[in-house]
């Protein structure tokens, strides 16, 4: 235990024993002070896009209103070269924003934008050896369309009786959210 400051020489006694103790150089308090900045956050960014669900092979424009430095995130991780407010999605997952006050470098994140991807599964056909096509397992919430090579859509169902010959192929239509599967064989 050191005594109260004093410039002279201190004595410190326990029991018989004294001790005299004389600093030469005193210790000197030294006072100092600075000011601290407290930024606020930006605010929480949003992110804007039509629908949450998109088809196999398209993609969804996101965008946030932020003009600050931006980085967008896919699954929690950062996306290569996405620092525009604007983003063209074409993987499912959850998409974050995060925006950084450039002066600050304070930074807020956005809540998660899940997207889905549907996939229609490309139908199976079979040819009887007549006239009749037939998509094998037909799922009922899908539409068959039929296609002929350089003719567009000719028919719709299943089993399809073919009008002409020709090079045929069938195409899955969910009829929920409009996704088509590609051509079958």
């Amino acid at each position: 235990s050191v005594p109260t400051f004093n410039t002279g020489p201190q004595q410190i006694i326990q029991g018989g024993l004294a001790v005299t103790i004389s600093i030469r150089n005193p210790i000197q308090q030294i006072a100092c002070s600075d000011t601290f900045e407290v930024s606020a956050l930006p605010n929480v960014p949003d992110i804007i896009g039509d629908t949450s669900r998109i088809c196999a092979g398209e993609s969804l424009t996101l965008s946030t209103p932020s003009t600050d430095s931006i980085q967008w995130f896919l699954d929690g991780f950062p996306i290569p070269n996405a620092n525009d407010s604007v983003y063209v999605a074409t993987q499912e997952g959850d998409y974050t924003v995060v925006v950084t006050n450039r002066n600050t470098f304070c930074s807020s994140q956005s809540i998660p934008f899940p997207l889905e991807l549907f996939q229609v599964q490309v139908p199976s056909i079979a040819f009887d050896g007549n006239r009749t096509l037939t998509v094998a397992s037909p799922n009922p919430a899908y539409r068959y369309d039929w296609v002929r090579q350089n003719h567009g859509v000719v028919g719709s169902g299943t089993p399809f009786m073919i009008p002409n010959s020709g090079d045929y192929t069938a195409i899955a239509v969910d009829t929920v959210t409009g996704c088509q599967s590609g051509p079958s064989a």
